[in-house]
């Protein structure tokens, strides 16, 4: 289901494109920015007033959802910040672990990220990764994914302003 959805939001946007391409060809410049305008208007108004699930969703209620949907997850960063990888504990293959696998998702991402620590030892680690290298009895959990993206933005800074540490 949602791999057609995305492939017609694919092929819809596609062919907007060159419809508005080709339009604006022959309206020029002004008057393609005013039709397009009030077409921008018509869309807003009318997802706004529309009683589809998007609509109703407040912002209150979607910080709820954020906030009951614990996901471990682990960012790693490349040198200069070249890549960024985001291993997700729930999708991840444990089986490397072998005979110190469980059936404990915490557990095994523990291990995963004590394992990365060992063999990293040069690596950034945020507050998370800290705890667990000092072997804290429980998996750290923000407040929010927000607030788990502003770390990893903030440690890049960091990173950035003092690459020799």
């Amino acid at each position: 289901m949602g791999a057609i959805n995305k492939g017609l939001g694919l092929v819809a946007t596609i062919a907007g494109a060159l419809a508005g391409g080709a339009l604006m060809a022959q309206l020029r410049l002004y008057r393609a920015l005013m039709l397009f305008g009030v077409l921008q208007a018509v869309t807003t108004v009318t997802t706004a007033t529309s009683d589809g699930e998007s609509a109703s969703v407040t912002t209150n209620e979607a910080r709820r959802r954020e906030q009951l949907s614990h996901h471990l997850v682990r960012e790693i960063i490349l040198t200069r910040s070249v890549q960024r990888f985001s291993i997700t504990a729930d999708k991840f293959n444990f089986s490397y672990l072998g005979e110190r696998r469980t059936k404990s998702l915490p557990t095994n991402f523990t291990l995963l990220v004590r394992d990365l620590i060992q063999f990293a030892p040069h690596a950034t680690l945020n507050h998370g990764a800290q705890l667990l290298r000092d072997n804290a009895a429980e998996v750290w959990s923000y407040p929010s994914k927000n607030a788990f993206t502003e770390e990893i933005i903030w440690m890049l800074w960091q990173m950035k302003k003092n690459p020799a540490a």
